[in-house]
């Protein structure tokens, strides 16, 4: 619309005179009267002009860029890099979890015993609490089947705990040993799995399942379950062993090789006691969480090798 500087220059001048009641406006982003700069310096309105311009062409470019870093996804920049590093959103309380002797510290089950919150670690036996729990004293609860319960409490002030969740070990209480008969099979064979069970602590353990069998085998190839499971039987009747300090029982298990799709190599087997009684959702596979739970027990136990030609 203007061509020339000093016809917008005319313009604004003009502009103020006509309006003096535009005096004691100020400009939102300076806090500068308008009307004084136009009166006396009507060139510096138009460089202030620019230059508010400019500063809003760069913050919404700067809030563009803001949304699409909120959007990206695995490929995009870690927006938690930029706002210093931390991996952690800052809205959360976390803790970790050790299984003793083990290099798989998942599916450790944490529960807030003051309320019903029950969540499950990741494979580094971490965990995270939402800090917006209430102020006051809580307790958190840290299982997993064949070891060791613990407990800790911490109390939140402000938001924010007195001090940081120590880092909780649970002590392994049941060793699990599997030993087949022999190491080579064929077709059609039936393979006689002998399982150790021995306490490893100084108290008495008892295993319970809510069903029998309580003894349970699986074989698997490539990391895959293709023979029985790490489940209790269908029978009736409850079941339970109970294991002094140091003590080894033992228990035989037998499986025909019967099914020619199995093929030749080489295959795992697992074996233990199912406790259902204590431990429901590890030794079922009604859910896909609770399949996910028996999962991971897989990963604490010592299998035995065999080969079948």
């Amino acid at each position: 619309m203007y061509q020339k500087v000093d016809d917008r220059i005319e313009y604004l001048r003009q502009k103020a005179l006509k309006q003096p009641d535009f005096g004691p406006k100020r400009n939102i982003l300076t806090g500068i009267n308008i009307a004084r700069v136009i009166e006396k310096s009507p060139l510096r309105y138009v460089e202030m002009r620019n230059r508010a311009a400019q500063f809003v062409i760069i913050a919404a470019v700067l809030g563009l860029l803001a949304l699409g870093l909120i959007g990206c996804g695995d490929d995009g920049m870690d927006i938690a890099a930029i706002a210093g590093g931390s991996e952690n959103p800052p809205d959360v309380l976390q803790g970790q979890v050790l299984l003793e002797n083990m290099d798989h510290h998942g599916s450790i089950r944490i529960e807030l015993k003051e309320i019903d919150l029950s969540l499950l670690t990741d494979d580094e036996g971490v965990y995270s609490l939402p800090n917006e729990i209430a102020e006051g004293q809580w307790t958190v609860r840290a299982t997993y089947p064949f070891f060791s319960a613990r407990e800790q409490s911490f109390t939140m002030v402000n938001g924010v705990p007195e001090s940081d969740l120590e880092t909780m070990e649970l002590v392994q209480e049941v060793f699990f040993d599997v030993e087949p008969e022999k190491l080579i099979y064929t077709y059609g064979e039936t393979v006689t799995i002998n399982l150790h069970v021995t306490n490893v602590v100084d108290y008495d353990v008892t295993l319970s399942s809510l069903t029998s069998p309580m003894t349970a085998f699986a074989v698997r190839h490539e990391g895959v379950t293709v023979v029985g499971g790490l489940f209790p039987g269908q029978g009736a009747e409850p079941q339970s062993v109970t294991l002094a300090p140091g003590e080894t029982q033992d228990f035989v298990l037998n499986w025909i090789i019967d099914n020619p799709e199995l093929g030749a190599g080489e295959f795992q087997i697992y074996a233990l006691l199912t406790i259902s009684e204590t431990f429901p959702d590890y030794f079922t596979s009604d859910s896909e969480a609770a399949a996910e739970l028996n999962e991971s027990l897989f990963d604490k136990l010592v299998p035995a090798t065999i080969t079948i030609q």
